[in-house]
Parts: structure tokens; C-alpha cells; sequence
């Protein structure tokens, strides 16, 4: 017979209840396994490479940004010196042409050379040279002609004028041939006809940048004074030379 005092506890029942609580609990709560570790640390490193490529981006996008901003000022600089280097250029011209023909006589040829840019300019040397020819003249190399009623090469003088916007250079040009009749008549029927060339040595005032003026023109009889340019180009002295073959400081 089981005899149970009043009063007394029983401790062997609350260890057992107390024991089946905690195997109750570690039944239910889940133990994760080797691979639901490996699966997280997998996570884990997923998310540190995701962070390091939207990192990458962000450094290339922003590279490349700030490159483009600093290509399009380097742009603009660039334009900028540009448009500032061709205000500040001479731009020379042939203006003012009139010849004078007359049968027995040299030919004459009166014209100036108008500077068209804000910059004065000191012409340094001219070689001026004319024809009177039936066919075209060869506008590359001007001073061979290889005519008798031509002014050959060769003929470089020295000027040292200033030629300045509103006060041109103003020059005058004797041929070393004298016109015969014949040549004057087809002259005047328009069988041949008078041209008129020109290289030009000058210095820009403000760069102290040699460069060269090429000229060259159809004389036209009728009405006075009028001219058919064909050639008008201002050069930097080693472009004329690379298209012309030639120097021109020998």
C-alpha cells in the first residue's frame, strides 16, 4: 500500500515533466544540417559578390563621367583657342587690280593686298609674276609658264610694308616683256589672255607666325579693272610647302 503523507511533494514528477518539456522542444525545433550551413555561408557570399559588382559600376559609371565632363571642356577649350586663333590671323587678298597693255610697251599691273583680319601683318617678300597666254594657266606652279610673254621665277623682292585692316599694301608690277601688236590684237579679240600671279611672304603682328598668300587671276579687259580669281588661299608656310613641293625659306 502506497502511502502518501499530506503535505509532501512529489519531486519525481516534476523531474519527469520537466525532462519530457525539454525533449518536447528539441523535437520541435528544427537542427539545421551541414548543408543548410554551407547553403547560408553560399548566401552570404552571394550578397558580398553582388555588393562588390554594384560597387564596380558605380565606379565605372562615375569614371566615365567624369571623363565626358572632362573630354567636352577639353572640347570647348580647344574651340575656344581655335575661334580666338583665327580672329586674331591676317587674312590677305588681292584688291584693286588694273593693267595697262599697250602694243611695244612692258605691261603694267597696279594692285593692292588688303589685309581682312583684325590683326596687322608686316608683308616680308612678294614674287609677283603675269602671262599672256591662249591656254589656262597651271595654277600648282605659276612661274613656269615657260612663255616668251611671261615674267618668269625667281623674282622674289623684299617689302617689309605693313598691310593693316582699312590701309592695304599697294603695289605695282612691270612685266620684263614687251607686247607686240599681235599679241595686243588677240588680246583685245579675247584669243589669249592676261593672268596674274603672286606668292607672298607675311607675319602675323600678334604670333610672330610666318605664313604665305597665294594668288592668281584672269586680267579681264572689259569692263577696267575686272579680274577672275583663280587662286585665293592663305597657308601656313609647311602646308604650302607639302602641297607645292617647294621651300620657301631656301
Amino acid at each position: 500500500m502506497n502511502y502518501k503523507r499530506p503535505g509532501s511533494y512529489n519531486y519525481a514528477s516534476v523531474v519527469r515533466k520537466a525532462l519530457k518539456s525539454f525533449y518536447n522542444k528539441q523535437e520541435t525545433t528544427p537542427v539545421e544540417s551541414a548543408g543548410d550551413q554551407k547553403d547560408k555561408r553560399k548566401t552570404g557570399k552571394s550578397d558580398i559578390k553582388k555588393t562588390d559588382i554594384v560597387m564596380a559600376i558605380s565606379t565605372v559609371v562615375l569614371t566615365v563621367g567624369t571623363l565626358a565632363l572632362f573630354f567636352e571642356a577639353f572640347q570647348q577649350t580647344r574651340e575656344v583657342k581655335e575661334e580666338f586663333k583665327i580672329a586674331n590671323t591676317p587674312y590677305l587678298q588681292l584688291s584693286n587690280v588694273l593693267d595697262s597693255v599697250h602694243p611695244g610697251q612692258h605691261p603694267i599691273i597696279s594692285y593692292s593686298i588688303e589685309n581682312l583680319g583684325k590683326v596687322p601683318c608686316k608683308i616680308l617678300w612678294a614674287e609677283i609674276a603675269d602671262s599672256i597666254s591662249s591656254q589656262p594657266p597651271v595654277p600648282i606652279n605659276p612661274f613656269q609658264m615657260g612663255n616668251s610673254f611671261s615674267s618668269a621665277a625667281n623674282n622674289r623682292i623684299p617689302v617689309n610694308m605693313y598691310a593693316i585692316e582699312g590701309s592695304p599694301y599697294y603695289g605695282q608690277f612691270t612685266a620684263s616683256y614687251s607686247l607686240n601688236q599681235q599679241v595686243y590684237d588677240e588680246l583685245k579679240k579675247r584669243g589669249a589672255f592676261h593672268y596674274f600671279y603672286g606668292i607672298i611672304g607675311y607675319v602675323n603682328q600678334m604670333s610672330n607666325e610666318e605664313r604665305i598668300y597665294e594668288f592668281s587671276a584672269q586680267l579681264l579687259q572689259s569692263p577696267l579693272g575686272a579680274r577672275e580669281m583663280l587662286t585665293n588661299e592663305n597657308w601656313f608656310v609647311h602646308d604650302y610647302e607639302v602641297k607645292h613641293r617647294v621651300f620657301i625659306n631656301e
